[in-house]
């Protein structure tokens, strides 16, 4: 029976050239937004190698300086803090998942590279404050948009009239006579629609491996995972028209409640909810980065009194030998200090307002259940906003062990030696990997409940 409604609806379809043209229509807008991601992806790959590169080139040029430097009791300009770090021209760079072409995230929102010198503060790279993935609604023209947002429409168009339209063109008294129930026939029929809506996403699944496998750190099990997500999202909305066919609405109404949805689920309870929570945890304000860099001339500025005060408070040790450090030194290590400390706290702030942003909507995944599919796919494709966090907070910890390893040296040894020069810092990556099943449990929840209630309408019918 099953093979009988499929041949049934395969020779619809072949007499419908709209339909066709519009499956080729959607399967190249699909190609497009999965060339867009591709496009972000490599520029971002050019733009760190070509900056890891130079710093190795810079590395290993001072690494020869170390290795013919003659040492006296006078430090040379290279063994100096500033001058050792804007010869070394260190910069960080985020892992860039070869996933992040299928979900941009915020991938185009901030940099993958940050200085790694101790002085170069986070917001000379990154002006902006943090924003949610979330927060971006309609999103970037990536693969995840595609499935998110253009997928419910073409299967919507393709579903909205399966039941109605036989009773308005008569032929509904024919289904009766079938072995088959009608239920059985509805719901062979809209397995078969989906089917066909689920063809450029087939194709982006296979056109996606094509391009990605060969690239470094590609990861099966992550793009199974990623592909699993859309899967399930796909499976979402076919139990949401079958929800909706079940109250036997005419075309016209089943067209307006599934737009209806699209538009509630998509645009409307993203955007209040968004709305709610800007105001609840307002976004660091752009004024106060810009007086962070008003604080760091005011820092250099002060007098060399309160620059030692600071200093003394945080290293007591070298009162006893104060007269044996260079003032200057002193000074300048104080200064460096108080400036860390400051973007510290305002990084920490922005930080932590972001990260109760994504755990106030983590709640209001069960009433904004694309909201969970949205930072599933972020994460997975590592461009979600808390592995961006992660990834700064890594890179401050690294400059601030830097900045006290450089200037510790100057205050306790007399030269910087080769030896010292090879314990330098190193940036460790933290790990990214974040679960992101809780995200789903929503969807996946309400895809359950819709199923059962649906099960127990057929159910009634029959009887």
């Amino acid at each position: 029976m099953l093979q009988t409604i499929f041949t049934y609806e395969w020779k619809q379809l072949l007499r419908s050239k709209g339909l066709i043209v519009a499956l080729f229509i959607f399967t190249a807008i699909g190609f497009f937004c999965l060339k867009q991601g591709a496009i972000v992806y490599q520029y971002q790959r050019i733009s760190v190698d070509s900056a890891m590169a130079k710093k190795i080139r810079s590395y290993d040029f001072v690494k020869n300086i170390f290795d013919t430097i003659k040492h006296s009791n006078i430090r040379s300009s290279i063994e100096t803090p500033y001058i050792l770090e804007r010869r070394l021209q260190d910069v960080v760079a985020k892992n860039i998942s070869p996933l992040s072409v299928l979900s941009i995230g915020q991938g185009d929102i901030y940099a993958p590279l940050i200085s790694g010198h101790f002085n170069n503060e986070i917001f000379k790279n990154n002006f902006s404050e943090f924003k949610n993935p979330e927060q971006l609604l309609a999103g970037n023209l990536d693969a995840s948009f595609f499935i998110v947002f253009l997928f419910p429409l073409l299967l919507l168009a393709l579903t909205y009239n399966l039941q109605s339209a036989d009773k308005e063109l008569g032929i509904d008294s024919l289904l009766y006579t079938q072995a088959a129930s009608v239920d059985v026939l509805f719901r062979q029929r809209l397995l078969f629609r989906w089917l066909i809506a689920l063809l450029p996403m087939f194709f982006l699944t296979f056109l996606s491996f094509w391009l990605l496998y060969s690239l470094p750190g590609f990861s099966s099990l992550s793009f199974l995972q990623w592909w699993g997500v859309a899967f399930l999202y796909a499976l979402f909305w076919l139990v949401v028209v079958a929800l909706v066919h079940r109250l036997k609405f005419n075309s016209l109404v089943n067209a307006i409640s599934l737009a209806g949805v699209w538009v509630l689920l998509l645009i409307a309870i993203p955007g209040l909810l968004n709305t709610w929570f800007n105001f609840q945890n307002p976004a660091t304000n752009k004024t106060e980065i810009a007086e962070f860099r008003d604080y760091n001339a005011k820092i250099w500025d002060q007098s060399s009194e309160n620059k030692r005060k600071h200093f003394f408070a945080n290293y007591i040790q070298v009162l006893k030998g104060s007269a044996n450090v260079d003032s200057n030194f002193i000074d300048i290590f104080s200064s460096a200090l108080q400036i860390l400390d400051k973007e510290k706290e305002l990084h920490n702030v922005i930080a932590n307002n972001a990260n109760a942003q994504m755990k106030a909507e983590e709640k209001s995944f069960w009433i904004n259940p694309v909201g969970g599919v949205v930072r599933s796919f972020a994460i997975i494709g590592n461009t979600g906003l808390e592995q961006q966090i992660q990834f700064e907070k890594a890179v401050m910890k690294y400059r601030e062990e830097k900045l006290h390893y450089f200037f510790e040296n100057i205050l306790f040894q007399t030269n910087f030696t080769k030896k010292d020069f090879e314990k330098i810092p190193t940036y460790f990556e933290p790990n990214m990997e974040l679960k992101f099943g809780k995200y789903l449990l929503p969807l996946s929840l309400l895809t359950l409940i819709a199923i059962f209630l649906s099960s127990i309408k057929i159910k009634n019918n029959n009887q």
